[in-house]
């Protein structure tokens, strides 16, 4: 029998097809798990930015307030000075603080105002960031509404 007669794949072409598929589907998996991540990375991101600033207010005795708008949260320390968070691209934020905003007060914490900071990816996932205002201020991440 000749070369030219022969039909069918050799060992290495076999094997060199598998291992490139294998490849590809490693390469998707991680890129899946990737993007479902973003949410959670994201409001860890934010609680971050939040328990930094909280405790700042209670080192210099200061209070602030936030806004939690769609592209970013906008922190007003009351002094005229402000910082920003920018969300991460593919995220958004939303809130349900009343009026809008929500005020940490370190001076007096039993005044805090209270509140959820939902993110949710372009995917569809969310994430919560949880502000207990009337007990001490303190702050949490959830994976459901609370």
């Amino acid at each position: 029998m000749t070369r030219k007669n022969r039909g069918g794949f050799t060992l290495v072409e076999v094997m060199i097809t598998v291992s490139i598929m294998a490849i590809m589907a490693s390469v998707l998996t991680f890129s899946t798990d990737f993007t479902k991540q973003t949410a959670k990375r994201e409001a860890q991101r934010l609680f971050v930015f939040l328990y930094r600033s909280m405790n700042k207010a209670d080192s210099r005795r200061i209070n602030f307030t936030f806004i939690a708008s769609p592209a970013h949260v906008l922190l007003n320390w009351g002094n005229g000075k402000y910082e920003k968070l920018i969300a991460s691209k593919g995220c958004a934020y939303s809130n349900n603080f009343p009026g809008g905003e929500c005020t940490y007060n370190a001076r007096n914490k039993r005044y805090n105002t209270g509140g959820t900071i939902t993110v949710q990816d372009s995917e569809g996932q969310k994430y919560y960031v949880v502000l207990a205002g009337i007990t001490e201020g303190r702050i949490r991440l959830s994976e459901t509404r609370p």
